[in-house]
């Protein structure tokens, strides 16, 4: 089981804060909503999550977000009563998708897998080539899953300005890769450490879940 991408102790970088906060934009004629708060990348580095989502959606994602970074025994209860156990071991993975799971687009914007340092300041694109972009989980439009494969911020301000998605699954159309372009907003107060805050959880309940050949030492 992979861990998560980051961790969510906020960084202090003029690049990161630039990004942070909520913008707005719309795609296939649904408005849409994204999230971006500066997070600490588990190599050292640092790193924007980023988390989009369908506007008519806030009020049960926001309720969901608490419940995630609310009281985490019920919810590792849960994972412990779903174990897998295969070939490899006690597996957890299924936990993630059922439980810790936003269920809209998550992606975090680092220096790159491996690579201690910050976000190069100036900046233009993100992508999954560049090695500064990795989806954790997909938005789901018009019965269709989508991934992030591009973000583009303005270089002097620093803010998100366009996000392009492409349509994943084993039949897909590779010509459906709708862009939404984006404009700040201003950021209610407390989402973005509501993001944060369950980045920080997901990631805690991923190094504590990890497949092996016996139980998870919080399920025993």
């Amino acid at each position: 089981m992979m861990a998560a991408t980051a961790s969510a102790q906020p960084t202090r970088s003029n690049d990161t804060e630039e990004l942070a906060g909520e913008y707005r934009g719309t795609v296939k004629r649904t408005p849409m909503t994204a999230w971006a708060a500066p997070v600490s990348a588990p190599w050292g580095g640092q790193a924007v999550a980023l988390l989009l989502f369908p506007e008519t959606e806030r009020q049960d994602l926001v309720a969901r977000l608490e419940r995630l970074t609310g009281d985490q025994e019920p919810l590792y209860r849960l994972a412990c009563d779903g174990v897998r156990v295969t070939e490899y071991g006690y597996e957890y993975d299924s936990a993630f998708s059922q439980i810790w799971n936003t269920r809209a687009a998550l992606v975090f914007i680092h220096s790159g897998p491996g690579e201690p340092g910050s976000l190069a300041s100036g900046w233009r694109t993100a992508t999954i080539r560049n090695r500064m972009l990795s989806n954790a989980e997909y938005a789901v439009l018009r019965e269709r899953e989508y991934m992030v494969s591009h973000i583009t911020r303005d270089p002097e301000t620093g803010e998100l300005t366009r996000i392009k998605l492409t349509q994943t699954g084993f039949i897909q159309n590779f010509f459906d890769n709708p862009t939404l372009s984006l404009v700040p907003t201003d950021t209610p107060a407390g989402v973005l450490e509501l993001l944060a805050g369950y980045v920080k959880a997901k990631d805690s309940a991923m190094q504590a879940l990890q497949v092996a050949d016996q139980p998870a030492s919080i399920c025993r």
